[in-house]
């Protein structure tokens, strides 16, 4: 059982999130049966970095709120407002509409107010081709170099030698898949060195590759320094990548 799911025990606890060979591996959240629940990171099974564990009934920050309901709409966490949405009707038809007015006016003002950093870039944009030839390169190297049973880097995993060259023409090739942006020319760097550091900071190929080359476009950072470089922020910011 791997990829992103939900499972619920028989005592009522339930785990959302992303799974490994049938444990808890990636981001989610756990939700204990009394409504207590804990939103952070596990690894095979285990809880690992930050975390952030919220008991019932607790009030959470506005900004921390608005972050969860983006995750939600993503469908990275449960909705847990549906379930409870039966039980709120009574409460919210005596609220005042006046109160209510007011709340939705404060949480537009919030979500200006953290906006997030760069321009998302679109068809027509003047990065857009690099975009889609970075993500499937990226997509394309890291898909090849994963199945690749794992061991320990060797002095010949580096310089010249281990770096390899990949033409992607537009209309595809025996190797490389058609793609919407211009004929290119890919040079994958030490692979198997940089999976190894992948490995090291447990960033898991899917979700790296999901994050960088799934379904969102990536956001376009300018660089304040003289050299001109561009960086591209994913859309969860996670990864960035920067032009050399």
């Amino acid at each position: 059982m791997s990829g992103k799911g939900t499972l619920t025990w028989t005592n009522g606890d339930s785990f959302k999130g992303s799974w490994l060979n049938g444990i808890m591996h990636g981001f989610g959240m756990y939700t204990w049966s009394n409504s207590d629940y804990y939103v952070g990171t596990w690894t095979q099974g285990l809880k690992d970095g930050k975390g952030t564990f919220y008991p019932k009934g607790s009030k959470l920050p506005a900004v921390q709120q608005l972050y969860l309901n983006a995750l939600r709409e993503r469908g990275l966490l449960p909705d847990m407002r549906k379930q409870n949405q039966v039980s709120h009707i009574h409460h919210y038809t005596s609220v005042d509409i006046e109160d209510v007015k007011k709340c939705k006016r404060r949480q537009k003002k919030l979500a200006k107010e953290i906006k997030r950093p760069g321009e998302q870039i679109i068809k027509g944009h003047r990065s857009y081709d690099l975009m889609l030839s970075l993500q499937l390169g990226i997509r394309y190297n890291v898909g090849k170099i994963t199945p690749i049973q794992r061991r320990e880097v060797q002095a010949t995993d580096f310089g010249p030698h281990a770096s390899f060259w990949m033409n992607f023409p537009k209309e595809g090739s025996q190797l490389t898949p058609p793609h919407q942006s211009e004929d290119f020319r890919w040079k994958d760097y030490c692979p198997m060195v940089f999976r190894n550091l992948r490995e090291m900071f447990k960033i898991d190929a899917a979700d790296y590759m999901m994050s960088i080359c799934g379904n969102d476009a990536l956001r376009e950072l300018s660089s304040p320094g003289k050299s001109g470089s561009v960086f591209f922020l994913s859309q969860d910011d996670r990864f960035m990548i920067k032009t050399l």
